[in-house]
């Protein structure tokens, strides 16, 4: 499914006139919209259509009224934007709001203005906001390439796999997760504009280094990366742990990863990598490290279910998932007892601390209130000792 660069109009039937004008001074300004029943096509499933051209917009936009907040239907359409996680703005008549709304909205930022003026406060958010909110590339898994020509104002955003926190974009969605939501409800709060692009952890580096990048979401802190990097809104620590054959009984404490018998896979340039080559003392290029360069860092556990590997070093989230995907044949080693334990964030350059602390205020706010929270208090439930929200 593509995202479309269009804005769902969110309102009550009460209140479609003012929505109308809305829509038309939005795309008077060039920003197109979705509004019912405009674009809703006769003939077909009403409640699907609704639903899909939720799922596709860029941004939900919700007007609240005091008709709004007393309709169902307006809640039910937020209740949708909330789970499929689309970037929410809240245009606020007259300090309308109600309990039900406030659950879904949180501390999200919102445009306030009375009947009069609400129109044009829409116009001036969505005129500040530049390209309106984020931006889909796929460059492909070997790194990232230039566009011809970018504003200042666009940050450029390295997507790492990383479930639950980072995804690629794919045939079934764009690229999304945790981490790239909070992005999302940035851009659509402050007016910068993002564009992610799909990268492998080798990429990285190169990728900021050279420019082609602003941020790599999201990555491990590490001493290593903080000699040459700088990272913004560490909101996340998370644990390191191994995958290993479920008959191989030389593995169980850390030491065992020091044996010269023990060959580790990792993927290039994720954590794994340094921790095989900083306390395992596995060489790069030796017979005990078999390094992957992959966008699929299942594909680790892989060399130690074929026996091209004893050990897979990566993060408990993914250790845990990649025992689930390859069943009895390998278990989960150091869960409780973890390699290491590091705090995750965005990677920048350094010597840009305004933008590196600008981001972590605004993401820490934003991942407090609504669904945000909520998707937080799930993980830190379902991955109980691996991951803790700072």
């Amino acid at each position: 499914m593509e995202l479309t660069p269009r804005v769902f109009v969110c309102h009550s039937s009460v209140d479609a006139s003012l929505a109308r004008d809305i829509v038309s001074e939005l795309e008077s300004a060039g920003i197109p919209c979705w509004i019912a029943p405009r674009d809703v096509v006769s003939g077909e499933n009403y409640p699907r259509q609704l639903v899909h051209a939720i799922q596709e917009c860029a941004t939900f936009l919700v007007l609240i009224t005091p008709a709004s907040v007393r309709s169902d239907h307006v809640l039910r359409e937020l209740e949708q934007a909330a789970r499929h996680r689309r970037p929410v703005l809240p245009l606020v008549v007259d300090g309308a709001s109600s309990e039900d709304l406030d659950y879904y909205l949180g501390a999200l930022h919102r445009v306030e203005g009375s009947e009069r003026t609400i129109v044009a406060e829409a116009v001036r958010h969505f005129a500040g906001a530049g390209n309106r909110g984020p931006r889909r590339a796929s460059v492909g898994s070997t790194g990232a390439t230039p566009p011809p020509s970018r504003g200042s104002d666009l940050l450029r955003v390295g997507v790492i796999p990383w479930p639950p926190f980072a995804r690629h974009a794919s045939g079934a969605g764009p690229s999304g997760g945790l981490f790239l939501d909070l992005l999302d409800q940035f851009s659509v709060d402050t007016g910068i504009p993002f564009e992610y692009v799909d990268i492998t952890n080798d990429a990285a580096t190169p990728g900021l280094l050279s420019g082609d990048l602003d941020l790599v979401a999201c990555l491990y802190r590490t001493p290593r990366r903080e000699r040459d990097f700088d990272f913004a809104a560490c909101l996340f620590a998370s644990t390191i742990g191994a995958v290993v054959r479920a008959d191989d009984q030389r593995i169980r404490s850390h030491g065992d990863l020091l044996r010269t018998d023990v060959r580790l896979a990792v993927c290039r340039g994720e954590i794994g990598a340094e921790l095989a080559v900083d306390m395992f003392g596995a060489a790069r290029g030796s017979s005990r490290l078999v390094e992957l360069d992959t966008t699929d860092v299942a594909n680790v556990g892989r060399m130690v279910q074929a026996g091209v590997a004893d050990a897979a070093i990566t993060d408990n989230i993914t250790c845990r998932l990649i025992c689930e995907a390859l069943g009895a044949s390998v278990r989960h080693e150091f869960a409780h007892f973890p390699l290491y334990v590091g705090h995750i964030g965005l990677q920048m350059l350094k010597g840009r601390e305004p933008l590196r602390d600008h981001l972590t205020e605004r993401l820490q706010a934003l991942r407090r209130g609504g669904t945000l929270a909520e998707a937080q208090r799930e993980l830190e439930s379902s991955y109980a000792g691996m991951l803790q929200v700072l």
